[in-house]
């Protein structure tokens, strides 16, 4: 097994939100890596480089973006990150 970021992305109320936009920048090469959530809010990138550290950014339309630095992934490792979208105003 490799290193994995996965997890699940919600609104306010912890419902999932599908075909939100998942980026992971590998900072030091600047490598990026793209997902959408799936219809149940979820992400994952399989078999990522070990180290970093790596940025997530999260965002979707009519939403505030969140972002996660300084992410360090080590080998044989699942990195679980939730995150909760507020609605932009």
């Amino acid at each position: 097994m490799g290193v994995m970021i996965r997890g699940i992305v919600v609104d306010i109320n912890g419902q999932p939100l599908p075909n939100i936009r998942v980026l992971a920048l590998h900072e030091p090469t600047g490598s990026t890596f793209a997902r959408i959530t799936t219809a149940d809010g979820r992400y994952s990138f399989d078999n990522v480089r070990v180290g970093g550290p790596y940025a997530l950014h999260i965002s979707g339309d009519g939403l505030v973006s969140v972002e996660h630095k300084g992410l360090k992934l080590r080998t044989e490792t699942v990195y679980e990150h939730d995150f909760t979208l507020q609605p932009a105003t």
